[in-house]
């Protein structure tokens, strides 16, 4: 939901780049036969002139063991291979684009599941520009991210990708619920708000891998190239208290029906607000998450209207535009009360316009950033409901939003959402709320 769309740096991916050179040791999965034939691949097609040598190529690396198919053909940037050998599935692309440079990049899928586990980009002269592998847990789970030099030879660096939760003691105040990427709980400011039952263990959960370790990770737009966004939501609704501890969840991408023993898992634990800065055009993906939500009318939903600048009344995301008594849905504004840039909006869908143009975030690397969008106007909103709870610990559902509801003002665009504008002002952060509670206001002043 950040409106920075992620960088495809992807030089692409040659996965398995490495069995280019041949000077890297083959991992314990790896056999020497696909090693044999990543290197041998890599060096035929270093030496190949134009596609009218394909043909050499498929003679030279038939000539290694294990493979059991070999296909290539041309098209009209450049031609690619598929290799499928005992060991898995080889990928090799040579292409330029516009015109430019070509590039060629090896891909290798292992095991029955075809599964990433190296990457490979070359540039002009055969030299390797991108060098990545992938390292997996018996269950499949993916564990380290490493970057590896030119020359495939040295790991210059290894990405934790599933490490284990740092010990520490109990924790507890106003429970809100993340539910996103996971957050990075390696780093201190994170680790340190994290809720913690009695045996110090974290409350939260990763319904991807389903384990114990909500880390921030998630292999868009490719496992090579990960993408990280709870971590930076998780330092947004911190920010506006001191009581509020946050429970991460990881949420199940590519199995959505876990969202209800999710939510489940939220309501054992007694979250009282839940930030979901999610959203997708699919509905029947979120179809487990709305039936859940009614059973819970007692935790706060706090949702994300996205960034695809339209009107969401009319051309419906989710989970925003489901609509519920214990829902509440937020839009990017600018801090002068306008609809920001590519910011959705509708006035049945849309609760808040909230200022989050330029909001201030804990990134994944423990750097500082700048970001806005929807997705950090809902964490502010979910801040802003957690301060007042810890104000006021016994106000229900409904009162809770009423309160949320007062605080609103006008927007300078008109009549784009329902209740109005959440200006700089009410979050102020240090435990203030913005203001003290303010019940007694009408909602009829609020532009209905």
């Amino acid at each position: 939901m950040e409106r920075a769309g992620l960088c495809r740096s992807f030089g692409f991916a040659v996965v398995f780049l490495i069995f280019v050179l041949g000077t890297y040791s083959p991992s314990k999965s790896s056999s020497a036969n696909t090693w044999s034939l990543l290197r041998e691949t890599l060096y035929s097609v270093c030496e190949l002139e134009g596609p009218e040598q394909l043909p050499t190529l498929n003679n030279s690396v038939q000539s290694a063991h294990g493979v059991s198919e070999f296909s290539v053909s041309p098209n009209d940037d450049g031609w690619n291979a598929e290799i499928l050998t005992e060991e898995g599935f080889l990928s090799v692309q040579k292409f330029s684009l516009r015109g430019g440079p070509e590039r060629l990049i090896l891909e290798f899928f292992g095991g029955a599941t075809a599964r990433p586990e190296w990457l490979v980009v070359v540039g002009a002269g055969c030299n390797v520009r991108t060098a990545r592998r992938l390292d997996y847990d018996g269950r499949g789970v993916l564990q380290r991210l490493h970057y590896l030099d030119g020359k495939l030879m040295e790991i210059r660096i290894t990405d934790e990708l599933n490490p284990l939760v740092p010990d520490g003691t109990m924790r507890d105040g106003v429970r809100v619920a993340v539910v996103d990427s996971g957050v990075n709980y390696l780093l201190s400011e994170i680790n340190a708000r994290l809720g913690r039952d009695a045996n110090g263990r974290v409350r939260g959960y990763d319904f991807w891998d389903l384990d114990e370790q909500p880390f921030d990770y998630i292999p868009i737009p490719s496992p090579f190239y990960p993408s990280h966004h709870g971590t930076k939501i998780m330092s947004v609704i911190i920010q506006s208290s001191s009581e509020i501890v946050v429970l991460p969840y990881r949420y199940p991408r590519f199995n959505m029906s876990r969202m209800a023993p999710l939510i489940g898992h939220i309501s054992d634990n007694k979250a009282r607000i839940v930030n979901v800065s999610l959203a997708s055009n699919d509905r029947d993906a979120w179809s487990a998450f709305a039936q859940s939500i009614k059973m819970y009318p007692d935790i706060l939903f706090v949702v994300a209207a996205g960034n695809d600048d339209r009107n969401i009344d009319r051309v419906p995301i989710y989970p925003a535009s489901f609509g519920s008594d214990n829902i509440i849905v937020a839009t990017g504004g600018t801090s002068e009360g306008y609809l920001a840039p590519g910011a959705n909006w509708g006035m049945k869908a849309v609760d808040f316009l909230v200022s989050s143009e330029r909001v201030r975030v804990l990134d994944f690397d423990g750097r500082k950033k700048w970001v806005g969008g929807s997705s950090y106007a809902a964490a502010r909103v979910s801040g802003l409901a957690a301060c007042i709870l810890a104000k006021n610990p016994k106000l229900d559902v409904g009162s809770l939003r009423q309160e949320l509801f007062s605080r609103a003002e006008r927007i300078n665009d008109g009549h784009l959402v329902r209740y109005g504008f959440l200006k700089e002002a009410e979050f102020s952060g240090g435990n203030n709320c913005g203001r003290g509670l303010e019940t007694s206001r009408s909602l009829r002043q609020l532009g209905n």
